[in-house]
């Protein structure tokens, strides 16, 4: 029999003494790490527990959905719109002394009064489809938390939380950046630029309407830009009119401080201009302005006094489309007519062909070119007009 000896520290070595075999049990799952939630905005009466998300203003006006596509500072008035086709819904506060150069944090109660203290009135402006337009005007009984930054290159930040009194529970609740639009009757500021303002001269009599508009050709070749506005003359003292349908672009039309017209044609993007003040059915005055992009221009339009001329036009025969009238001085490279047509237009310079002619009237005294376009060509002579008088003009 054979006998055989084990040292324990080989046998610990062999078969693994003081050591736990591999668990089988799984591993204990790491919780993730909480991330809070973000507080979320609700109609709240009570200033001290609104809440003011840093996410893009938006609500409930009139029990719907209220997602502003645009926050303006008009004047002394805070303005948020939500506009579509189908659409125009409106929230605007009206501030008493308080032009947006300084910061503002204002808390406005529900108990507060109007009466006796410079708290803003509100309105809120509702169209929507075919329903009947609503408005609702509130000089207090609402609560407000707004905080605004000075204006700072014609934009002024902000945060709100508005709450209206209720069972639809409207309010309004986030940030915003709005646009600062000045008031009617003031003349453009710096951030404004590039702009062209002035003086408009004319003998013009009430009921007559003056007309200003302008049709420019972008320097980065862009589409062709064009607005108008028009005043009744005799309207008093305090008239004043801004268009606004092709934003950032407006042209203003205002009483002057000294009497007559002054306008504005603000935010333009740098081109060639052609702008143009006439009286309807009178003569019209013009100027060709090159608009850089820091430009802030002095441009006075005196409307001659006198009467207009006018021009009988014969095309040859068989020819079809519009005969125009422009001043020479409007020498531009516009090979598809889109300006010449839009400064015609302007002018009140153009006719349609009939019978072989075109009659053109009211066409203030000086030097133009007449033109037919006919397919890829274009007929064209200068001419010119002279007081009360009808020129003779062949195209061919």
């Amino acid at each position: 029999m054979v006998r055989i000896f084990v040292s324990l520290g080989l046998a610990c070595a062999l078969l693994g003494c003081g050591k736990k075999s591999p668990s089988t049990e799984p591993a204990a799952e790491v919780p993730a790490p909480t991330v809070p939630e973000k507080p979320v905005a609700v109609h709240e009466m009570d200033p001290a527990k609104q809440i003011v998300p840093t996410e893009p203003a938006a609500g409930m006006i009139g029990g719907r959905a209220f997602q502003p596509d645009r926050a303006t500072f008009e004047g002394q008035a805070l303005i948020f719109r939500q506009t579509s086709a189908a659409s125009d819904v409106q929230v605007s506060l009206f501030f008493v002394d308080y032009i947006p150069n300084d910061p503002l944090k204002l808390t406005v109660n529900s108990t507060q009064k109007l009466q006796g203290s410079n708290i803003p009135s509100l309105q809120i402006s509702q169209k929507r489809g075919d329903e009947p337009a609503g408005v609702v005007i509130l000089g207090d009984g609402y609560a407000l938390t707004l905080e605004l930054s000075p204006r700072k290159d014609g934009k002024i930040a902000g945060r709100i939380h508005l709450s209206l009194p209720g069972d639809e529970k409207n309010f309004v609740a986030g940030a915003f950046t709005a646009t600062y639009e000045r008031e009617l009757n003031d003349p453009p500021e710096p951030e404004d630029r590039p702009y062209i303002a002035g003086k408009i001269i004319h003998e013009g009599k009430p009921p007559q309407l003056l007309r200003l508009q302008y049709a420019g050709l972008p320097t980065d070749g862009g589409d062709l830009l064009f607005d108008s506005a028009s005043s009744k003359l005799g309207q008093g003292q305090f008239f004043a009119t801004r268009t606004t349908s092709y934003a950032p672009r407006a042209l203003g039309l205002r009483s002057g401080k000294s009497g007559g017209e002054e306008f504005d044609c603000s935010r333009l993007p740098p081109g060639k201009y052609f702008l143009v003040a006439r009286i309807d059915d009178g003569p019209a005055v013009w100027k060709v302005i090159d608009v850089k992009a820091d430009s802030a221009l002095d441009a006075p339009l005196t409307i001659p006094p006198g009467v207009c001329g006018s021009a009988e036009v014969t095309v040859p025969a068989g020819s079809a489309g519009q005969v125009q009238a422009l001043p020479v001085e409007l020498k531009v490279d516009d090979p598809s007519g889109t300006l010449t047509t839009a400064a015609s237009g302007a002018l009140g310079s153009f006719a349609n062909v009939t019978d072989g002619k075109a009659s053109l009237k009211n066409l203030t005294p000086g030097k133009y070119v007449v033109s037919l376009r006919t397919g890829t060509a274009i007929l064209r002579t200068e001419v010119d007009i002279a007081p009360g008088r009808t020129a003779k003009v062949e195209l061919k």
